[in-house]
């Protein structure tokens, strides 16, 4: 409709001004004729004013199209200034270009609204997580204090229950801010990884044997389904690696069914390895799927909660594979269970 619109603008207007000529003409050389009934050379008059109108449409009409191709150089220039504005590339060359792009642009900027809207609820709905979780061990820290002052702090049974219960509510807020540190850090790119080579096999299994006593008291079973003699040299941070298959274990212990089982694997690509992490848990819901690696979004929040963690871990895993140049996949059936994959480069030789 736009595109419309403006294409018509130089008829539009060269028409009205030259309707508006014939009119006020023809009114003239009527007044004429009534005063000079005799006069012989009307219809040369006439002529000649249809000639002069006609060459004044088409003066007018490409004086318009000239201007508006200026004006199409000018709002060129003015976009070509913004980096953020991808549909400008080339200058357009003909009016008719213009006309062709604007709808473009329009939908590219209403799809740039959106997107900040996006962000802003993102970042309400982010905030409002953050004061919760923050609140949280703030005030169980608090309560008991408060309770100790009260003079529980003369009771050695009393004092040492809740100073310790205190404590991990502390624990549990210094955890917080260190993962939030973190990411934040990851995000502005001044993390700096340290990259080697290394067998990524050892380290599998140095974290499951880590969480092998926590997986038994889950009534939960790991299983590392790779070789012991099989070797997977990859190229990588291997702390943040580790805190990788870390956090990916924490959440499928924390979100497997009694009597569960969670399947650790990895494969040999041509250029990288591909590391699976495979669960029979109770699985994540379609609606739930996109949103799992926000920073404290959590798909059941009580169990969750009670199970413990900051609410950052897969945030931190998806952020750490980034700085790697690498992406995290998930496939996942509701009540059927998860599996996570990433790959890792090669080890370089």
């Amino acid at each position: 409709m736009l595109k419309l619109i403006i294409k018509n603008i130089p008829v539009k207007v060269a028409a009205s001004i030259s309707i508006v000529n014939i009119l006020a003409l023809f009114l003239l050389l009527f007044s004429l004729k009534l005063v000079q009934p005799s006069i012989s050379y009307f219809y040369i008059i006439v002529l000649s004013a249809i000639l002069f109108i006609v060459f004044e449409f088409l003066l007018i009409y490409f004086l318009l199209n000239y201007q508006l191709k200026q004006i199409n150089n000018h709002i060129f220039n003015l976009m070509k200034n913004n980096i953020s504005n991808p549909l400008i590339k080339d200058k357009l060359k003909t009016f008719d270009d213009f006309e062709n792009e604007i709808e473009k642009i329009i939908n590219y900027q209403n799809s740039e609204i959106n997107k900040l809207k996006d962000m802003e609820t993102y970042r309400k709905e982010f905030l409002g997580n953050v004061s919760h979780e923050l609140k949280t061990p703030i005030f169980i820290a608090q309560s008991y204090i408060e309770t100790l002052l009260d003079g529980s702090i003369n009771d050695k049974k009393v004092n040492q229950k809740h100073l310790t219960k205190a404590l991990k509510s502390i624990f549990r807020l210094s955890d917080i801010v260190k993962d939030l540190e973190l990411i934040s850090k990851l995000e502005k790119n001044v993390l700096t990884l340290t990259k080697q080579n290394f067998d990524i096999i050892p380290l599998v299994y140095d974290v499951v044997d880590s969480f092998e006593l926590n997986a038994k008291t889950e009534n939960v079973e790991l299983i590392i389904d790779i070789p012991t003699d099989k070797k997977c040299f990859v190229y990588a941070d291997e702390e943040k690696i580790e805190q990788v298959i870390t956090n990916l274990i924490v959440n499928a212990i924390k979100y497997s069914k009694d009597e569960g089982i969670i399947k650790i694997n990895c494969y040999d690509h041509n250029n990288s390895i591909l590391i699976e992490i495979e669960d029979n848990g109770i699985g994540i819901s379609k609606e739930n799927l996109d949103r799992i690696f926000e920073r404290f979004y959590r798909v059941d929040k009580d169990r969750s909660r009670k199970k413990g963690g900051t609410g950052l871990g897969l945030s931190i895993v998806k952020h750490i594979l980034e700085a790697h140049n690498q992406k995290i996949t998930v496939e996942s059936t509701l009540n059927r269970g998860t599996k996570f994959s990433f790959s890792l480069d090669k080890a370089k030789h």
